[in-house]
């Protein structure tokens, strides 16, 4: 009885200390599977807060006075950060409209608004979205004062317009480019970007094909100088060659980080995997 005793008490001593051991092995496993379980999850989050559109600002903002204001105006229309190569955009926008802006001869006109929704269509294709590119440009609009749903109505009804007199000759001489071109010479008439891109916009709608013949022409026609388009139009078509660039090289950078990031996920695959053939394989070797 005593040895049958014993024999009960090793058996069920032995027992124990394999279950004890079992029970390690598949916590540790369990512990790097939650891990790697946590770790995916919280990249799936952060994909899906990328895709959450950002909260509402105010909605109003005041005209700025200063490129500061211009810039306090975004942030509170857009309220999250702003990628690298869109940044810099925004910057330019922000500042050039801005200075013209303060000028007491400067005008807002429909070419005005072709121009800065042809320069937000142009330059923040390619961000992570429709949306986001929609919401960046509301957001610059808005920070200058205007009213987003005033500009992109303007801008279309300008193209529409142009497309409608077929020639250069009659796009010319309709509003709002007649109406320029009737302005007094003092005070000069306020040149800025957005309106130069506006003009350069509106060319191929009357088969003009962009050149610096055809912005001496149309400059020429609504009496205002052509250096500083000529100027932006070099500008615009080398930014264009320029940002080509940075979107190719920023797709490489995107999908070298996709490929770590699959790779490393695929290494804590295989790790948890061995880890749990392991534990497996010493259950059995102790059973």
């Amino acid at each position: 009885r005593v040895e049958g005793a014993m024999a009960e008490a090793v058996t069920a001593a032995a027992a124990a200390a394999m279950g004890v051991k079992m029970t390690e092995a598949m916590t540790a496993h369990t512990r790097k599977a939650a891990a790697a379980t946590d770790a995916a999850a919280a990249a799936v989050a952060a994909m899906e807060a990328a895709k959450t559109p950002a909260p509402a600002g105010p909605a109003t903002l005041p005209t700025p006075k200063t490129i500061s204001d211009a810039k306090t105006n975004f942030q509170a229309a857009y309220r999250r950060p702003v990628g690298p190569i869109a940044q810099g955009f925004v910057n330019e926008m922000l500042s050039s409209c801005t200075v013209a802006m303060a000028s007491p001869s400067f005008q807002y006109n429909q070419i005005f608004a072709l121009g800065l929704v042809t320069l937000c269509d142009t330059f923040l294709e390619g961000t992570a979205s429709e949306r986001e590119k929609e919401e960046l440009r509301d957001a610059i609009i808005r920070a200058l004062g205007f009213s987003v749903a005033e500009v992109l109505a303007d801008s279309a009804s300008l193209r529409s317009s142009a497309e409608g007199c077929g020639t250069e000759a009659a796009l010319l001489a309709s509003p709002p480019l007649a109406d320029i071109a009737a302005m007094p010479a003092v005070p000069p008439f306020k040149y800025s970007y957005a309106f130069g891109a506006g003009l350069l916009a509106l060319m191929p709608l009357v088969g003009v094909e962009q050149s610096a013949e055809a912005i001496d022409r149309w400059c020429g026609a609504i009496n205002i100088s052509s250096k500083k388009l000529v100027k932006d139009w070099a500008f615009f078509e080398s930014s264009i060659d320029k940002l080509a660039e940075a979107r190719v090289m920023l797709a490489e950078m995107k999908a070298a980080a996709k490929r770590k990031e699959a790779a490393k996920l695929k290494e804590q695959a295989e790790a948890a995997a061995k880890e749990a053939d392991e534990a497996e394989a010493a259950a059995k070797a102790n059973a």
